[in-house]
C-alpha cells in the first residue's frame, strides 16, 4: 500500500468516524449517552439477544458500568468497521468515488444510526456479513468465509438466507464452485427453518416519515437515478437489480432484518447516481452544484429527523434517576409497563415479573379489595408510574382505576416523585 493509498484510507476513516460519532454525541448531550430501547438492557440481563452472553461475561466480571460501556460500543464498532469492510468490498470492482458516496450514504442512513445507538444483533449480524464477503473475495482465504457466515446464519437466519442469495448472484458467474460451497456449507450448517418464521415488524420505510430503521427519502431518489444511470449497463449490473429485488422483498417479510441491507443496496445505487453527476458535463456548473447541494442538505434533513427522533427516545436521564433511587430501596418485585421491565432490572436491581393481563387488572382496578387480591398474588411491592401512563397510555382520567385508589394511605405509600415519575409502596396487603 503506497503512501497515497494510505492517505485515503485514513480520509475515509475520518469521514465514517465523523458521521457516526454525530449522533453519538447527540444522544450523550440530550440523554447522558444512554442506550436506547429495551434490547441492550435485556441482553445485559441475559436475555433478549443472541450476543447477549458477550454483556453477561463483562457484567459478571467488571461490573454493570462495564457491560453498559460494552453494550454502547460493539454496534458502534460493528457499525464502522462494517462499513470499512463495504467500502473495501465495492473498491474491488467499482470505483473510489462511487465506493466512498456509498459508504457515506450508508452511515448517514436511519437505519445504521439506529444499529449504532442500541445494542441488537442487527449491527453484529452485518459485521460478521461483511467480513465474510471480503474474506470470501480473497484468493486463498475464501474457504475461511464459512466462519462468520455460519455464526451469522444461527444468529438470524433471515438475515443469512439474503446474504448467501447475495454471494451467489454476485460471484456465481465468475466463482461458481467457490460460491455455491460457501454457500451451501452456511446454509445448512447456518439456516433453519423455524428460524424464518418470525413475527413482522413495523414495515417503515422512509426515515422522514418516522421510520427509525429506514432509509432517507433523498437517498431513495437518488437510487432511483442509479437505476436509472445504469440501465444501459444492465447485463453487466444485473447483479445488483436482482440484490435489491431479494432485500425488498426481504425487507417485507423481516423488516427489522432487512433494514440495514436495505440501506446498503439503496446507498450503493445512490451512489451510481451522484457519481454520474460529478463526471458528467454540465452547461451550468451552478444547476450541478445545486443539484448536488440539494441532496446533501436532502440527507442532511433526514439525518437530524432521526436524530431528533432518537435522541429523545426513552429510557431518559429522569427515569434512570428514578430507578436509581429504587435501587436503594429493599427488594421487592416493581409492577410498571412490561416495556420497562428490563430497565428496572437493570439499573434498579429490583425484580419485575407479572402478567401482563394481571398487571392491567391492577391499572383498571376499581374496588380496593379486588386490587389488593392481584396484588399479592404477584408479590407486588412497589408500584412505578410516569405521566406517559397517566396521560393516554394506561389511563385518561386523573383518578381512573388505580390512580383513585392510591389515595388509599394504609395501603400505598409515595416514596418518590420528581419530574412525573411516583413511585408507590405497597404498605399494606390485608384483606381486612
Amino acid at each position: 500500500m503506497n503512501r497515497k493509498e494510505i492517505l485515503m484510507v485514513i480520509s475515509i476513516l475520518a469521514i465514517v468516524l465523523l458521521l457516526a460519532l454525530i449522533p453519538v454525541l447527540a444522544r450523550g448531550i440530550v440523554s447522558e449517552g444512554l442506550l436506547i430501547g429495551p434490547e441492550p438492557y435485556e441482553a445485559i440481563n441475559g436475555t433478549g439477544t443472541a450476543f447477549s452472553w458477550m454483556l453477561g461475561i463483562i457484567k459478571s466480571v467488571l461490573g454493570l458500568k462495564a457491560a453498559l460501556t460494552a453494550a454502547k460500543a460493539i454496534p458502534i464498532a460493528s457499525i464502522i468497521l462494517g462499513g470499512f469492510m463495504l467500502f473495501l468490498i465495492l473498491r474491488l470492482e467499482r470505483s473510489r468515488i462511487v465506493s466512498l458516496l456509498a459508504l457515506t450514504f450508508f452511515i448517514s442512513s436511519s437505519a445504521a444510526i439506529s444499529a449504532m445507538l442500541r445494542f441488537g444483533d442487527y449491527a453484529t449480524h452485518f459485521l460478521l456479513a461483511s467480513l465474510g464477503i471480503l474474506i470470501f473475495t480473497r484468493k486463498r482465504a475464501w474457504p475461511f468465509s464459512v466462519i462468520p457466515l455460519i455464526i451469522m446464519c444461527r444468529s438470524s437466519p433471515a438475515f443469512g438466507l439474503a446474504i448467501l442469495v447475495g454471494i451467489f448472484i454476485f460471484s456465481a458467474k465468475r466463482y461458481l464452485v467457490r460460491s455455491l460451497a460457501v454457500c451451501l456449507v452456511s446454509g445448512l450448517v447456518g439456516i433453519s427453518v423455524q428460524g424464518l418464521v418470525t413475527v413482522p415488524g413495523q414495515k417503515l420505510l422512509i426515515a422522514d416519515f418516522g421510520a427509525i430503521t429506514g432509509v432517507s427519502i433523498f437517498t431513495l431518489l437518488a437510487a432511483f437515478g442509479g437505476m436509472f444511470v445504469i440501465w444501459n449497463r444492465r447485463t453487466t449490473m444485473a447483479g445488483y437489480y436482482l440484490f435489491l429485488a431479494a432485500v425488498a422483498a426481504g425487507f417485507w417479510l423481516w423488516p427489522s432484518e432487512y433494514a440495514l441491507l436495505l440501506a446498503a443496496i439503496s446507498s450503493i445505487f445512490a451512489a451510481f447516481a451522484v457519481e454520474r453527476l460529478l463526471v458528467m458535463k454540465w452547461q451550468f456548473n451552478l444547476i450541478k452544484h445545486l443539484t448536488l447541494l440539494t441532496i446533501a442538505c436532502g440527507v442532511l434533513f433526514s439525518l437530524l429527523v432521526t436524530l431528533d427522533t432518537l435522541t429523545v427516545s426513552q429510557p431518559d436521564s429522569l427515569m434512570v434517576q428514578s430507578w436509581l433511587s429504587l435501587s436503594r430501596m429493599p427488594k421487592g418485585n416493581v409492577l410498571s409497563l412490561e416495556e420497562y421491565g428490563p430497565w428496572i432490572r437493570s439499573f434498579s436491581g429490583q425484580e419485575h415479573s407479572i402478567q401482563t393481563s394481571d398487571a392491567y387488572e391492577i391499572f383498571y382496578a376499581v374496588e380496593l379489595k379486588k386490587a389488593k387480591t392481584v396484588l399479592a398474588e404477584n408479590n407486588i411491592s412497589y408500584i412505578w408510574i410516569n405521566d406517559e401512563m397517566k396521560n393516554g397510555r394506561i389511563w385518561h382520567q386523573p383518578e381512573e382505576g388505580l390512580l383513585f385508589l392510591l389515595r388509599n394511605n394504609e395501603t400505598f405509600n409515595k416514596v418518590y416523585q420528581h419530574a412525573g415519575i411516583e413511585i408507590w409502596e405497597v404498605a399494606n396487603l390485608s384483606l381486612s
